[in-house]
């Protein structure tokens, strides 16, 4: 039941892109095309990285895996944001 969930909260979490696709083009100014690039580069990626965790999931238990994945996923969300909030910080500190 827990692997479930986590992999509801992944699956949603991936395929967020899609719904955000005309607010990004108009408000970063970059064409359907550069947004299609951006996408295929994510699913390649998110490809690349089923090919590893596959493999690592054969050797490792899902006990292991399973919180690993949620846990470095949080992670990468969170530096993310904090990178972004950083980012707008310095931007704030220089202009003032």
């Amino acid at each position: 039941m827990v692997t479930m969930f986590c992999y509801l909260f992944f699956y949603t979490g991936r395929h967020n892109f899609g719904w955000a696709v005309k607010d990004m083009a108009a408000a970063l100014h970059i064409s359907y095309t550069t947004i299609g690039w951006i996408s295929f580069s994510m699913l390649i990626g998110y490809s690349i990285g089923q090919l590893v965790n596959g493999n690592l999931a054969d050797k490792l238990s899902a006990r292991f895996m399973v919180p690993m994945g949620a846990f470095l996923s949080i992670a990468a969300k969170d530096f993310l944001a904090l990178y972004k909030i950083v980012l707008q910080l310095s931007q704030i500190k220089q202009t003032g």
